[in-house]
């Protein structure tokens, strides 16, 4: 069971400001999380099947500013001040005509979505 707790560090328990009403635990955050993905998963799709209608798909790219820690390393909501996996692996999705699915299985970073100088 996961505790509140009353600073901010996310050590040991869920900081205050992060607290729902009759929420108490790791898993009761996890679904919720996970349902927040499933959501705009949704929408998502829409969008992309939407751009996809109009004739000419466009390159569409996502991504995000960081993970979220729900309880591994004993952290919740910490993130900034720490540099664990859950917290630094983020998802980056490219979907651009021509460009064929592929699974990165090597680190990239924000910086690597830069446009290349054109020669």
């Amino acid at each position: 069971m996961a505790v509140l707790e009353n600073d901010h560090s996310g050590l040991g328990g869920i900081p205050s400001y992060q607290a729902l009403p009759g929420l108490f635990t790791r898993e009761a955050y996890e679904r919720r999380y996970t349902d927040e993905i499933r959501y705009l998963d949704g929408h998502v799709k829409r969008l992309v099947e939407g751009l996809d209608a109009l004739g000419d798909p466009p390159a569409v790219l996502l991504t995000a500013d960081h993970g979220e820690a729900l309880g591994e390393d004993d952290y919740y909501f910490a993130h900034g001040e720490y540099l664990y996996q859950h917290q630094i692996n983020v998802p980056l999705i490219l979907k651009a005509p021509g460009l064929a699915a592929a699974r990165v299985k090597e680190p990239v970073a924000l910086v690597d979505l830069l446009p290349h100088p054109r020669q």
